[in-house]
């Protein structure tokens, strides 16, 4: 199944942006989540996996700050892991 990375969506009745840029930050980051202006930045040469991964990780940052889980938002690694188990069951569905 490919995972299409959008423009936009929607997580709890607000609309955030999807971004694929060529350079996200100054640290050359993959992606990174901006809540001022609800935008997803996604660096744009990834190879698919690691961009819809990237994605994903991005995404359940969005979600953890709309539920307040602003600690588990703030861990990396436990975001992460989320994140590639989620795109594991996305990529397996038949």
């Amino acid at each position: 199944m490919d995972l299409k990375i959008p423009k936009e969506f929607t997580i709890f009745n607000e609309k955030y942006k999807v971004r694929q840029l060529k350079k996200v930050d100054a640290d050359d980051s993959w992606g990174e989540h901006d809540f001022s202006t609800n935008t997803i930045k996604i660096k744009k040469d990834l190879e698919d996996s690691q961009k819809e991964r990237t994605f994903l990780h991005e995404v359940m940052h969005c979600v953890l700050e709309q539920l307040s889980y602003n600690e588990l938002s703030g861990d990396e690694k436990f975001v992460d892991q989320v994140a590639t188990a989620l795109h594991q069951v996305l990529k397996t569905m038949k």
